[in-house]
């Protein structure tokens, strides 16, 4: 799928670390589901986001992938 979505650009496969550098954040999803509970939304109360150190401190070009579960 993501050699579709970057048409044209040459992905590499993982180099077999496990650990990536960054940081996940755990935040709540009520203020993104309007009047619906989390439940009522197929949704849980609690989402997370992994941000790269690179992307964090902003010394690489990051792009965002939503994968919904």
């Amino acid at each position: 799928m993501l050699q579709h979505l970057y048409a044209g650009e040459t992905l590499s496969p993982p180099t077999g670390q496990t650990s990536l550098p960054g940081d996940l954040i755990e935040f709540e999803q009520k203020e993104f589901i309007s009047a619906l509970t989390a439940a009522a939304a197929s949704m849980d109360s609690t989402g997370y986001a992994y941000i790269p150190s690179g992307c964090k401190d902003r010394s690489t070009k990051c792009r965002l992938h939503i994968s919904f579960q």
